[in-house]
């Protein structure tokens, strides 16, 4: 019968003090917090690109949802806490505006960025009033997808500060195209 070592009475040690050990076990180590991963809605309706951006999105440490259509997206977004929503603008059934329309009127504050192979529906004026954070233009490649998505996640969480030359940097080097008004978070 194995009996368990004697624990030491306190787990904290001090600079100098020996780590406390498991029983025929490696030294314990210290629980650090583990940053959650962001969730990202992505609906796109093709599916290959739909594929395709998960399999990017998730190799980057993402935790990602698909959505076929835009019905499927608002579904997704009534039952479930996101932190980045990416819609195509030409989606069956509401379009991503119309999507973005419906979770800013559900009172939703999450990002959106909007993807369009469009420049007119990049251009539309419905977009500026419903805080939309970054759009890209069909192609971009996967490299310019996790840029976007890092950029304004970090925006969001207050991690950075993203004014004038910043701006003009992020839609240079990730090809977003910012709103007129200054772009991100208007």
């Amino acid at each position: 019968m194995n009996t368990l070592a004697k624990q030491p009475a306190s787990v904290t040690t001090r600079p100098g003090e020996e780590k406390p050990t498991l029983p025929n076990g490696p030294p314990a180590r210290r629980v650090t917090a583990v940053e959650r991963r962001a969730r990202i809605l992505y609906v796109i309706d093709e599916p290959q690109l739909r594929r395709l951006g998960e399999l990017v999105l998730v190799r980057s440490g993402y935790d990602v949802h698909t959505a076929a259509d835009g019905g499927e997206g608002w579904e997704a977004l009534q039952h479930a806490v996101f932190n980045l929503l990416i819609t195509d603008h030409d989606l069956p059934r509401l379009t991503g505006l119309e999507l973005a329309m419906q979770a800013r009127r559900a009172g939703m504050r999450l990002p959106i960025v909007l993807v369009s192979g469009s420049p007119n529906a990049l251009r539309d004026p419905a977009s500026s009033r419903l805080g939309l954070v970054a759009r890209l233009s069909k192609p971009f490649g996967a490299e310019t997808l996790v840029e976007t998505v890092a950029q304004v996640l970090r925006v969001a969480n207050g991690r950075s500060e993203c004014v004038g030359a910043m701006i003009s940097v992020l839609a240079h080097v990730a090809r977003v195209q910012p709103f007129p008004h200054g772009g991100i978070n208007e």
